[in-house]
């Protein structure tokens, strides 16, 4: 069983003795990093390398690992979020990027105009393009996976933080220590920094929100379950300057674009 598996990986990661998160390289793509995450418990690991994270091949036998991260991000447009879900229109990790980016600016914004913050809501912005990145060799994992455990989530943790070493390491060294925080906070993070994560946090949540409400004007029924969870996990959050944004600028995304000019 193991050999048969290993044949598809392009990475793999060990979480534990039992535990592998396996990803699936692409059929349409040979040089593509893993579009795929699958879970596997393994009754014999003992083959299988400890926390180990697989060079990728290229074709000449060389490992071509130098100065790609750009190249990467680049990438971020081919790998489509909500897999589970029947969608109207695909939405890829791109276009989510930057629609957090912008909401996350402007609850900066909105903290900083209404509520007596000091945020910095250009750096806020740009944590809100960096903060999928990783998504770039995970893959979009579903959140009713990606949270259906405290142990699928702790091991989905370790592989984000191996993908995002991975990501850093295609820069020069003398840029990993300006690029790196800005893809996902870590123990150096300041109590500062960390207020516009959780900005980012809700702008992501926002953006799904969105997608929800877009999805549902269509007539796809299926994103209504979604949409009432994510309103409910945004409100859970207690933050004045979502809960403004909800009020003030959420409706309008209903709105067709008459209607919105009027």
């Amino acid at each position: 069983m193991i050999a048969q598996q290993i044949s598809f990986v392009n990475t793999f990661l060990s979480i534990n003795d039992n535990i592998f998160l396996f990803c699936i390289k692409p059929a349409l793509n040979f040089g593509a990093f893993c579009t795929n995450i699958r879970l596997y418990i393994l009754s014999d690991s003992k083959s299988l390398k400890k926390n180990a994270f697989c060079d990728r091949i290229n074709t000449k036998g060389e490992i071509g690992m130098e100065n790609q991260f750009y190249s990467m991000l680049s990438r971020m447009k081919l790998i489509n979020r909500w897999g589970l879900m029947r969608n109207t229109r695909n939405e890829n990790i791109s276009e989510h990027s930057l629609e957090t980016a912008m909401i996350a600016h402007s609850l900066a914004v909105i903290g900083n105009t209404y509520f007596g913050k000091s945020y910095n809501a250009e750096r806020c912005a740009l944590l809100g393009v960096f903060h999928d990145v990783t998504e770039i060799i995970t893959g979009d994992l579903p959140t009713p996976v990606k949270y259906g455990s405290p142990e699928i989530r702790s091991a989905y943790k370790q592989v984000e933080d191996n993908a995002k070493n991975r990501l850093v390491s295609m820069l020069p060294e003398e840029m990993q220590g300006e690029i790196s925080p800005l893809l996902s906070p870590d123990e150096n993070t300041s109590a500062k920094e960390r207020e516009l994560w959780h900005l980012v946090k809700a702008a992501d949540k926002l953006s799904a929100l969105i997608k929800c409400i877009e999805e549902r004007v269509t007539g796809n029924t299926d994103f209504i379950s979604a949409e009432k969870a994510t309103l409910r996990s945004i409100e859970e959050m207690a933050m004045p300057e979502a809960d403004y944004f909800v009020k003030n600028f959420l409706p309008s995304y209903g709105k067709t674009l008459d209607e919105q000019a009027n």
